[in-house]
């Protein structure tokens, strides 16, 4: 089986913990429009961003989508304001944007230090926000590409779970010491699931919750990448063919689905680096070899650690 030579165990960043930060966010402005009133009053809030990964130097743009309620209002025409969360768990406010017809904005940040940073954009009128984590790494940096559902949790079907009933999922038992094995041999994790965006803040939280290590985490963008067929697949091989062509060194991708399998293979990743769980395990993409199989997560660890 092919296995990364990744060299020593070393430090992985820790995300600060810091409690009650939104207490800095200090009080709710009056609404800009009447749709943003009306909008909150839709229902929870499924406000998402994608966290970026920049290369140190480079200024950094966030996106943002804001939306309420099952139907998904959009916020139209209202005040985000950006904050970076630094080392001390203080928060610096860098701007704010206004979000278009679609509930989004994007917004132009100077580059920051190396290393993770934590952002939130927070709604003025009400005080709801997405957060994301910016990865700052050098040139060539390593990273480990994970997805989500069925990869890390037991089942794809866990997320209706989720969202229907509130539930839990359930990870794959050593998934958490896979991903920590990476971040503690300086590899950067990066998460990347077909979920909509409607679930980024519970995925966040679940990856926080299951101790997985800290990293930004990408979402669907739009509704219609997760439709059946190969939306997902079109979806993850856009993302990751751009981090390759950007430089970033995809040393290990696991998934589980053959749209992870096909993904991975088209977007430039070596097979011998694609790791799969589940029913695909082993499978390969047409005209691409093989991926490979992972049985469990304890095996796989053993054959890492052999190395």
């Amino acid at each position: 089986m092919c296995v990364p030579a990744l060299g020593e165990l070393s430090e992985a960043p820790q995300a600060p913990r810091c409690e009650g930060i939104e207490s800095q966010f200090g009080e709710a402005e009056e609404w800009a429009t009447d749709g943003g009133a009306r909008a909150a009053e839709m229902g929870p809030s499924h406000h998402s961003t994608q966290g970026p990964l920049a290369i140190q130097g480079e200024s950094i743009t966030l996106h943002g989508k804001f939306a309420y309620g099952m139907l998904s209002k959009d916020l139209e025409g209202e005040v985000i304001r950006i904050m970076i969360g630094r080392d001390d768990c203080a928060l610096e406010e860098v701007g704010t944007a206004t979000t278009d017809t679609d509930g989004r904005i994007a917004f132009e940040i100077p580059a920051q230090p190396l290393g993770l940073h934590d952002y939130w954009l927070v709604v003025a009128g009400d005080l709801t926000f997405a957060k994301g984590t910016i990865a700052v790494l050098p040139r060539g940096a390593r990273i480990a590409i994970f997805d989500i559902d069925g990869t890390l949790t037991t089942d794809d079907g866990e997320v209706f779970e989720e969202l229907l009933l509130n539930s839990t999922p359930e990870m794959h038992p050593g998934g958490d010491a896979v991903a920590n094995f990476y971040a503690q041999r300086g590899v950067q994790p990066i998460y990347i699931t077909g979920r909509a965006y409607q679930l980024q803040g519970p995925s966040r939280d679940w990856l926080e919750t299951q101790g997985l290590p800290w990293g930004p985490l990408h979402t669907t963008d739009d509704v219609l990448q997760v439709l059946p067929g190969d939306n997902v697949r079109e979806y993850k091989l856009a993302f990751l063919s751009g981090l390759v062509e950007r430089g970033f060194d995809i040393v290990a991708a696991y998934g589980n689905a053959s749209s992870d399998v096909c993904a991975y293979a088209e977007a430039g990743i070596s097979t011998c680096s694609t790791f799969i769980i589940g029913e695909n395990a082993g499978t390969a993409c047409e005209g691409h070899e093989a991926s490979q199989p992972v049985s469990s997560y304890p095996e796989h660890l053993e054959a890492l650690l052999a190395e």
